[in-house]
């Protein structure tokens, strides 16, 4: 905060997003806010800025151009104070919420605008809030510290199962929401920005993490490489057909009783990146194009690797195969069947194929500029520097168990010996879908109050991805409305998302897609 008025640091999220972080401020009773714009988001902040004032009035004082030195590269940000409105502008006047959930409540499902304003009022309120899962077991924390968000994992021995899996789904919840960073990213996007024309390859673990969006775009907003000049200014996505395949493998994952495991979620998560790169206009600069075609060996070589996965859970040893051969006694089996089987090799030939058709695809359009081969798994990126793919290994940010985080940025002005605060601000409301989509549920707990959300779970309609909806019960959207008394009014702040929905995405919002305060 400056002058005790916060500050949202516009670094290459998107704009709504951001837009409703301004809002969430005015929700909790500030009256002014700063929006900092670095980089080639200069224009978004302005966009920002712009909207806040044709949508609800706010007033957009005097602002600062200025420049920072980062990395030895003179980097320019816009500093924009707002003014917001009276509170009348935005009607602080809720109906019966009791009445409203009555006459509303369809399919069970509630949209990001609602959850995250409500959940991040009570953060605000109680300046704590707690994860757990099904179980009660505490899986992430987040309070203020300092004035600042800070987050605690829960205690976890990240040696053993079921902890390791539960730590490393909060991980990968915290690591796609972009609290986490990859390694270097800070080189990677500098690796980048070297060239005014890029063309990626992406492996299926880029998709799983959602290190496109979250990540690596933001990185390159707002590091550039030379001084006046911002690069890259055109990034194609190459994604293989085998990756796609992959994923539609993943999606069709499913528990005995037709729900989405945590593979089948993740697999959605990753088609969830696919569109928003494609669908949404809000990310200037980049294409998406599936290379590659089917390879009809796939299914026997995925079935072989699926018989050697299931021999390996089952703790099958070699001894024990033969026993079975042999059809000895349940006795003899079961005493070869103790979970001490020989691991699986992982299986090569996918991340083989994904390389064969990236290399294929580069012949074809004979392209000399900037082409890399990003990939978050080790071998894969040895391999590619091998085959002269130069690859780009992204890899993933790990936070110590039971550490603190403070996610403070710090660039420091050489010319002036001052310091900016650059903070990558998340949202409540990515956090808690992030941990949805990991566990599936989740209980989140604020003061002495406990409700519970879900991830879809049949996985039937890929629009409830796209709009982050949570399914939650009837009962637990009454509690939140109970104790709700923000500045801003629900239903006219989810027609507000709807309406920004429309303006930056291609796929328009659809009936059945609509907050429960909309239909």
């Amino acid at each position: 905060m400056v002058n005790n008025e916060p500050i949202i640091d516009v670094c290459g999220k998107r704009t709504i997003e951001y837009v409703f972080e301004c809002i969430s401020i005015y929700n909790n009773n500030h009256d002014k806010i700063r929006l900092r714009a670095y980089g080639s988001n200069i224009n978004k902040g302005v966009e920002i800025a712009q909207i806040l004032k044709d949508r609800i009035g706010a007033l957009i004082c005097q602002s600062l151009l200025d420049s920072i030195i980062l990395n030895d590269v003179k980097i320019p940000y816009i500093e924009i104070p707002i003014q917001f409105p009276d509170k009348n502008k935005i009607k602080r006047d809720h109906p019966n919420h009791r009445e409203e959930i009555d006459t509303r409540f369809q399919k069970g499902f509630v949209n990001y605008s609602t959850y995250h304003l409500l959940l991040d009022w009570y953060f605000n309120q109680s300046r704590q809030i707690e994860i757990k899962d099904d179980k009660n077991k505490r899986l992430l924390t987040i309070f203020l510290k300092d004035g600042e968000v800070a987050y605690r994992k829960g205690d976890f021995d990240s040696y053993k199962k079921p902890d390791c899996d539960i730590l490393n789904k909060i991980n990968s919840a915290l690591y796609r929401c972009g609290i986490v960073m990859p390694y270097k990213w800070q080189d990677i996007a500098h690796k980048l920005s070297h060239h005014d024309d890029v063309i990626l390859g992406v492996d299926t673990n880029i998709l799983y993490n959602c290190t496109i969006s979250e990540h690596l775009l933001p990185a390159v907003t707002f590091i550039e490489s030379t001084a006046f000049i911002h690069t890259p200014n055109w990034i194609l996505l190459a994604i293989p057909a085998t990756v796609m395949y992959e994923l539609e493998e993943a999606a069709n994952i499913r528990s005995r009783n037709g729900n989405l495991t945590y593979q089948g979620r993740m697999a959605f998560r990753a088609l969830q990146e696919i569109i928003e790169l494609t669908s949404n206009i809000d990310i200037p600069g980049v294409s998406l194009l599936i290379i590659g075609e089917a390879d009809a060996t796939v299914d026997t070589k995925t079935s072989l690797k699926k018989i050697n996965e299931n021999i390996y859970n089952l703790g099958i040893t070699v001894d024990g195969i033969k026993d079975i051969l042999h059809r000895d006694s349940p006795e003899k089996l079961n005493k070869h069947c103790s979970f001490k089987g020989i691991p699986a090799p992982k299986n090569s030939s996918g991340d083989m194929t994904i390389r064969n058709q990236f290399k294929k695809f580069l012949r074809q359009i004979d392209f000399h500029k900037g082409t890399y081969f990003l990939t978050a798994d080790k071998s894969n990126s040895a391999l590619a520097m091998a085959e002269g793919l130069n690859p780009i290994l992204i890899s993933q940010g790990f936070i110590k168990n039971n550490g603190t985080i403070l996610e403070i940025n710090k660039l420091k002005d050489m010319d002036k010996n001052s310091t900016i605060e650059l903070k990558m601000n998340i949202p409540i409301g990515n956090i808690i879908y992030e941990m949805a989509v990991s566990f599936g549920s989740i209980h989140v707990s604020y003061k002495d109050k406990t409700i519970t959300l879900n991830s879809d779970k049949s996985g039937k309609e890929l629009g409830r991805w796209l709009h982050k909806q949570l399914i939650i019960k009837k009962e637990d959207l009454e509690t939140l409305m109970d104790g709700y008394n923000g500045e801003c009014h629900l239903k006219l702040c989810v027609e507000f998302w709807k309406r920004l929905i429309e303006k930056f995405e291609d796929i328009k919002c659809m009936p059945d897609m609509q907050d429960v305060f909309y239909k």
